[in-house]
């Protein structure tokens, strides 16, 4: 659902979004907000969703942090360096005071495997029954 444009040759022709943001306002403003094109924002749920994608297309997440009953998913999948402990300025392990477990590099956003899987499935099927109300009309 990414624009698929060339930067130096754009052909709205092989691209879904473009050809969406010709036809329809309601739609293309709709997907736009909610599957922003990279850069728009700073931080965003579609780009780190994005980010596992590719890495498990293209590649193997070696590193899951693993407890019992519970896998956590790094929050780069492209940093597959060993997590270590976050510490403060004097060298002390850095803690999350709700849990009251250590944060691990690469882990501080504790993406635990299942309920992440079920809240990006959630995202979107809400995304797609909300394009299906947009398209409607327009067939």
């Amino acid at each position: 659902m990414d624009h698929q444009n060339h930067p130096k040759k754009p052909n709205p022709k092989q691209c879904v979004r473009c050809y969406i943001d010709n036809i329809n306002n309601g739609l293309s403003a709709y997907l736009n907000s909610e599957l922003p094109e990279r850069n728009k924002f700073s931080n965003h749920w579609y780009y780190d969703f994005s980010e596992y994608r590719n890495q498990i297309m293209h590649r193997t997440i070696n590193v899951l942090l693993l407890e019992p009953g519970l896998d956590y998913l790094p929050d780069d999948p492209k940093d597959l360096r060993q997590p270590t402990y976050l510490q403060d300025e004097q060298g002390k392990p850095i803690f999350d005071h709700r849990t009251g477990k250590l944060f691990l590099s690469n882990y501080t956003k504790f993406r635990e495997l299942r309920s992440y899987s079920k809240e990006i499935f959630d995202k979107i099927f809400a995304i797609i029954e909300e394009t299906c109300k947009l398209l409607i009309p327009k067939i």
